[in-house]
């Protein structure tokens, strides 16, 4: 196989990561790889998640409501058996690397039934300790959210300063919740980001806009040491001033630093434009 391109490296990393590739895409995307610091984050941060689900969750089958849920999605055509408690779609073969397409819509369905399991089940959080980025896990949360259609905040119709307010009294941190000129601030969760560390959620609709923009806030002296940031932007974002894009398939991720606190805003929008809402200039 020919050498890859990044977006074609990036397609690839849920097939290698569920060994649904030939022996040559895989050959490519690990030379691939080698070169592409980035990419092999993302890489790394999906196996670890998906090995992380394999040990933290037992096998349950989803609700009927749920099951018929899925079945309704738009490109759902019968690609996809949603199992009922009779078969399972692990009884049935297939070839290795056959459809790529029914992989991805499988990974859509899987998310949705993962997100159902988080807020029905829970999960043993004490095995959930190995080394994630936060960009590729803030997309991951965007992607959550955006499934069950952007749910409301668990704290709405609050200004930028009574958020301030609420982080302090209920979480002991203080964290500046930025200003975006042009977004409406729509408020504030309290999520558990990876690894049993939680930090603040902050959501931002851009006037005129129906897609938001999330910023997590984390504070350097408390963040847990298995949660680390791209190097690049560690040296790009030194000054008030600064800030680091890193575009992540469809999706843009702008950080920066406010004193000794980190923010990762993550949304479909162009990274220039975020970082233009931003009172930095």
């Amino acid at each position: 196989m020919k050498s890859l391109n990044r977006k074609q490296a990036i397609d690839l990393i849920t097939p290698v990561v569920d060994n649904e590739v030939s022996q040559s895409e895989k050959i490519a995307f690990f030379e691939y790889i080698k070169k592409d610091v980035q990419v092999q984050q993302m890489y790394e941060s999906e196996k670890r998640i998906k090995n992380l689900i394999r040990k933290s969750y037992k096998p349950v089958s989803a609700p009927s409501h749920l099951k018929d849920f899925v079945k309704k999605l738009p490109d759902y055509y019968g690609l996809v058996d949603i199992p009922d408690d009779e078969k399972s779609p692990f009884n049935q073969k297939s070839g290795q690397g056959n459809n790529r397409f029914r992989s991805y819509f499988i990974a859509l369905a899987a998310s949705i039934l993962l997100v159902f399991g988080f807020y029905q089940f829970g999960y043993d959080k004490s095995v959930i300790q190995d080394d994630v980025y936060m960009e590729p896990i803030s997309l991951i949360h965007y992607q959550n959210h955006k499934e069950l259609n952007f749910p409301e905040p668990q704290f709405t119709n609050i200004s930028l300063e009574e958020a301030e307010n609420i982080i302090i009294e209920h979480y002991g941190k203080h964290l500046t919740v930025p200003y975006l000129s042009g977004a409406e601030f729509e408020g504030l969760f309290y999520t558990e980001f990876a690894g049993n560390h939680k930090t603040p959620l902050l959501r931002y609709r851009p006037l005129e806009e129906e897609k938001p923009i999330f910023i997590f806030a984390f504070n350097l002296d408390s963040v847990a040491s298995h949660i680390h940031r791209n190097e690049e932007a560690i040296d790009a974002c030194q000054k008030f001033e600064d800030y680091h894009i890193l575009p992540l398939d469809d999706t843009y991720v702008v950080s920066w630093k406010w004193d000794n606190n980190w923010y990762t805003a993550v949304s479909p929008h162009k990274g220039e434009k975020i970082v233009a809402m931003l009172p930095i200039h």
